[in-house]
């Protein structure tokens, strides 16, 4: 009974640690397509936890009722989930490609001209703090209601928008360049992930 016992902890262990590597590496590889449309939640975490309960559950075959043969393979399903929930949550969440909810960012696939093209115009702030800004085509920029804060230039590096921005205040000026992940982007609306936060705004005309 000892040997089943540490037999069912060492299986579970094993796959335990087989399904995060396969898990994170899969994930991995999909962030670095910028145009990524297949959700990996759908394709990858579900599929590996049916896999692994039937597994699971004739692993546990040896054991001697099919109440606990069951019993064991519901903890194991418990424990994946729970597991599959901290790792989207406080892992991904804070990986590139993905939002503060730790899900795949899906973008249309667009060139690269064509985005930019999106880019150009006046954006609404749709948050309390209002900070509008508009970017034109000759790669310039500017800030349109925020006096401490000026944007000076812009670029699309990849899926990134960089905006060179001039923070003035208290008689010190400082000018830096700062790197937002593009959630979403269409001829209405531009979503960018700054951190763990999104940014949501809409563009003039279309509010």
């Amino acid at each position: 009974m000892k040997n089943n016992k540490f037999a069912k902890v060492i299986s579970l262990i094993t796959f335990f640690l087989l399904a995060f590597f396969y898990e994170w590496y899969v994930k991995a590889w999909a962030i670095n397509e910028i145009s990524a449309i297949i959700r990996v939640d759908i394709f990858i975490i579900y599929p590996v936890i049916l896999i692994l309960t039937f597994v699971t559950f004739f692993l546990f075959k040896k054991v001697r009722t099919t109440k606990n043969k069951l019993f064991s393979t519901i903890l194991f399903i418990l424990f994946w989930i729970m597991f599959a929930g901290m790792f989207k949550f406080n892992i991904l969440a804070n990986m590139k490609g993905y939002d503060v909810d730790g899900n795949l960012i899906e973008l249309e696939h667009t060139n690269f001209e064509i985005k930019k093209k999106q880019l150009i115009g006046s954006w609404l702030d749709t948050s309390e703090s209002k900070l509008h800004f508009t970017l034109f085509k000759d790669g310039t920029a500017r800030s349109d209601n925020m006096e401490t804060l000026l944007y000076r230039k812009w670029r699309m590096e990849g899926n990134n928008l960089i905006l060179t921005e001039e923070s003035v205040g208290n008689g010190n000026t400082s000018i830096g360049d700062y790197e937002y992940e593009i959630v979403l982007l269409n001829d209405k609306a531009l979503s960018l992930k700054n951190g763990k936060s999104i940014e949501r705004y809409v563009k003039k005309g279309n509010q």
